[in-house]
């Protein structure tokens, strides 16, 4: 007598895991990760005195060595050609950008008020330089939603609390709007 396995169980037999449980939880971790890294931004700047950009540079490098870790572990291939070179470089352009104005922002303002502004205002900034760079035209109902993030975001942010002024706030807001631009693909 046979017994039929489905696939899912016959990955495991196999001594393989399955793709989604695993993705799922790589997924999380980076989630915990990210959100974690601007109250340990604003906690390292606090107690340590570093810049910004100064805690931009080490979690970049630290990323970055994980990475190359992780590449000669799982012996993937280098980027060897000119494009794949270029890709790598302007993907770690964008990212030390966005290291340093969230970080920037963050000190400035808030996490949450720095965050907030920086994931709100990615989606308005990706349409703005489709619609400029002719890969979509803005329709109304884009537009729509364009202004209702906009006018969203202004009654998040609200009007200066706990002793900031209103310069600090535009600072801060202009820094994380900087590091929304950045924001690696």
């Amino acid at each position: 007598m046979t017994t039929q396995i489905d696939s899912g169980q016959k990955a495991k037999a196999d001594g393989k895991e399955n793709n989604k449980t695993s993705g799922l939880w790589l997924l999380v971790l980076a989630g915990s990760l990210w959100g974690a890294g601007g109250l340990t931004g604003t906690l390292l700047a606090q107690h340590t005195g570093l810049t910004s950009p100064a805690i931009g540079a080490y979690r970049l490098a630290v990323g970055g060595l994980l990475l190359v870790l992780v590449v000669l572990l799982t012996g993937r291939s280098i980027p060897r050609t000119r494009p794949q070179i270029t890709r790598v470089v302007l993907i770690g352009l964008l990212a030390a950008e966005f290291q340093a104005c969230y970080f920037a922002a963050v000190s400035t303002i808030s996490v949450s008020l720095g965050t907030l502004i920086t994931i709100g205002a990615s989606p308005v900034l990706v349409l703005a330089a489709e619609s400029a760079m002719g890969r979509r035209r803005a329709d109304r109902r884009a537009l729509a939603t364009v202004g209702l993030a906009i006018v969203g975001l202004t009654l998040l942010i609200g009007v200066p609390s706990s002793g900031r002024n209103l310069t600090t706030m535009l600072a801060g807001a202009g820094f994380a709007l900087l590091a929304a631009a950045g924001l690696p693909p």
